[in-house]
C-alpha cells in the first residue's frame, strides 16, 4: 500500500508536471475509453464533510469523487474494473488503514461506473454518494480509502482521508 501511494505522487507530479509523455491536456466533451489499469487513485470527499440529504436530523453519508491516473497520462483515464470505498472509524494512518477491518464497503461495479462518471475541471472521474442512511457511524472522525479493483492484477488504494463527523 506505502508503495501505491508512492507510485500515486509520483505519478501525480510527473502528470502534472509536464514530463509525462506529450498528449493532449484539455478535457474532451466525451470520456476516454475506459482502461482496465491505473496507477494512481486520487480521493476527495465533496465537501469534506458528512451530508445530510433527507429531512431527518443527522448525517446520511458522504460524497466522494475519485479521479485515476496511469503514470504515462496527465489527464485522468476511465477504468473497466470496480471501484470500493472502505471507511474506517477515527482517524488512521495509511499504515494503520492497510491493517484495520473497515466499518462500511460500498463497491461500485464496471456496470455503473459509466453512470458515475462526471467532467470536472481536473478531467474525467467518477462521482460517488455513499449512503450509510440511518444507521451512521459512531465515531467523532472517520477515515475513508479509494480502491480501484481492476480485472486482473492488484487493487490500488487511494491516500486515506479523514472526515469529522461534526454535528448537524
Amino acid at each position: 500500500m506505502i508503495r501505491s501511494v508512492a507510485i500515486s505522487a509520483l505519478a501525480v507530479a510527473l502528470g502534472l508536471s509536464g514530463c509525462a509523455q506529450p498528449q493532449s491536456r484539455s478535457v474532451g466533451d466525451r470520456p476516454p475509453a475506459p482502461s482496465d489499469r491505473a496507477d494512481v487513485v486520487t480521493l476527495w470527499a465533496e465537501p469534506p464533510a458528512p451530508v445530510n440529504w433527507d429531512d431527518v436530523p443527522g448525517p446520511d453519508g458522504l460524497r466522494g469523487c475519485v479521479y485515476l491516473f496511469q503514470a504515462d497520462r496527465a489527464l485522468p483515464v476511465t477504468v473497466t474494473g470496480s471501484l470500493e470505498f472502505r471507511l474506517y472509524a477515527g482517524r488512521l494512518t495509511i499504515a494503520a488503514a492497510a491493517k484495520a477491518e473497515p466499518i462500511r464497503v460500498w463497491r461500485f461495479g464496471p456496470d455503473v461506473l459509466p453512470r458515475c462518471l462526471s467532467r470536472g475541471l481536473a478531467g474525467w472521474g467518477y462521482r460517488m454518494v455513499l449512503d450509510w442512511g440511518r444507521d451512521a457511524p459512531n465515531a467523532t472522525s472517520l477515515t475513508l480509502v479509494a480502491v480501484y479493483v481492476p480485472p486482473q492484477g492488484p487493487p490500488v488504494a487511494s491516500a486515506p482521508i479523514s472526515v469529522a463527523m461534526g454535528s448537524m
